[in-house]
């Protein structure tokens, strides 16, 4: 192969490559969370007199839910954090593990979601679920490295 044909073919390389990668913006899309599903009061009761076994046992279950343009099952599990909006408690850094991930078709939509389950004992040590938490936030990546977050109403009752 001549240098110029070679020089040509790999510069189509590196432009079919540039645009066979995938391009995601820094901004997470929106996606929608059901806190607590099933529950229409969302209620996360945090109590003080309640033993580390208790509390490293409860957890808050959200769901991700798909939709016709989102496919809440390519979420990468290990990148997922729950907290405060504004601020992050991942479940994972403080020794309890990945929060834990069941498929399931949540809404009744008939498209699969995807629940995570947050142990309370990792958000209350961060401060992300405390008295009067109203709103709590996660963020992950897709599979492919999108970055996505939604937001839901909670209630924590007072002590």
């Amino acid at each position: 192969m001549k240098a110029g044909r070679l020089l040509v073919t790999l510069a189509m390389a590196a432009v079919l490559g540039a645009w066979a990668k995938p391009m995601h913006s820094k901004t997470p899309i929106h996606v929608k969370i059901d806190i607590e599903p099933g529950s229409s009061a969302k209620i996360i009761v945090v109590s003080g007199s309640m033993s580390k076994n208790e509390m490293s046992d409860q957890m808050v279950p959200v769901a991700i839910l798909s939709t016709k343009s989102f496919d809440a099952t390519t979420v990468n599990v290990s990148t997922a954090a729950l907290g405060n909006d504004g601020m992050n408690a991942m479940a994972s850094s403080f020794g309890y593990g990945f929060p834990r991930a069941t498929i399931r078709d949540v809404n009744g939509d008939g498209i699969r979601d995807m629940v995570l389950q947050f142990p309370v004992a990792a958000l209350m040590k961060d401060g992300a679920l405390v008295h009067p938490t109203t709103r709590l936030c996660l963020t992950a990546k897709t599979s492919n490295g999108q970055s996505i977050r939604g937001c839901g109403s909670v209630r924590v009752p007072g002590q």
